[in-house]
Parts: structure tokens; sequence; C-alpha cells
């Protein structure tokens, strides 16, 4: 069974194993706890990042050194969360693929050194205020389709097209859905 398989698969089985089976959608206060939901979106959003530019900044009065190069002030600098969410120093030698075990695998140290390195929202002052409900709604919705459909390739291909501009967009992702039995 391929990764994303043994993924619907496990969350399929904590879903029959929670109060989900019964309700008719997942509470946001199962969703927020620690499901295969959660490691899979960040997973998601390390992947293909919402934002395709650069985070831009201005460099300040009197210039500033940046991993061991002056950059002087004036400068326009910007980083990326579509190379910056695939280091292999942050994420591990296999930072490639999509792999939402990585979130469980690692310790709570590594755990915060990633979430740091997470750029799908921005950070800092310039973060997007709604991440908190745009994370929320993200698992909420996927458990749900999870939950209710089983899903397969309408048209399977080896990759989908990914566009990088203002915003990351994925074409070719067709999907078949089939509504379940209802989960007991």
């Amino acid at each position: 069974m391929e990764a994303s398989g043994l993924l619907v698969r496990k969350i399929l089985n904590w879903i029959v194993g929670s109060s989900l089976a019964l309700a008719r959608s997942p509470s946001i206060l199962v969703c927020h706890s620690q499901d295969p939901l959660v490691p899979a979106s960040k997973e998601a959003l390390r992947m293909y990042p919402i934002v395709g530019t650069p985070f831009d900044r201005v460099v300040p009065k009197g210039g500033a050194i940046l991993s061991g190069h002056f950059v002087p002030e004036g400068t326009v600098v910007g980083i990326s969360g579509w190379v910056t969410q695939r280091s292999q120093g942050v994420f591990g030698d296999d930072a490639e693929p999509f792999r939402p075990e990585r979130w469980l695998d690692a310790d709570e140290k590594q755990v915060r050194v990633m979430d740091r390195s997470m750029l799908a929202f921005g950070q800092g002052t310039r973060g997007c205020v709604g991440k908190h409900v745009a994370i929320l709604a993200l698992t909420k919705t996927v458990g749900q389709i999870v939950r209710v459909f089983d899903m397969e390739w309408a048209a399977p291909r080896e990759e989908w097209e990914v566009t990088r501009r203002q915003h990351v967009r994925q074409t070719g992702v067709i999907m078949r859905l089939k509504r379940r039995e209802v989960l007991q």
C-alpha cells in the first residue's frame, strides 16, 4: 500500500476509535488533539506552502551579517518557504518526500525547530493572524472528507503540476470520491 493509502487508513482507524465515528462532523477539540490529521496537514503545508514568493525584508541601517556575509543597508532580502521547508538540515535527509510521520517521530525540540522553519503562514510580526483558524478548518475539513468518502485517483499520474508564483498551485489533482458506509 502506498504512503497516502497508509495515511488514510491511519486516519480512518483514529476516527473509528474516537467519538468521530458517531459524530456528524469532527469536533474542534478532537481535531486539534494529537491525531494523524495534524501532522498530515503540517506536512502538506510544508511540501506545498500557500505563498510561492519570498517574504521580503529591507536590511536596516548599518547593514547586517547574514550567514557570515555582510549585506549593506537598504538591500532587499527574502526567504522562500518553498526552499526552507525542504531543508535537509531541518527536516532530515528525506526532506523531499511527503512523510507526515516526521512530525511524530521527532522529539519536542526538533518539532519546535521544524515549526519555526515553516513559512506557510509567514512568521513573526508579518505572520498570518488567522493561521490557527486556517489549520483548524483544514484538519476539520480533511477529517470529514476522509470520514465520509473513499478516495482514489481519477487520473493517476506520477506527479501533478505545481506552479509557484504569488501562490503555490497544484493542477492535475483529480480524485474520484465514493461515499463510504457509515462508520460504526
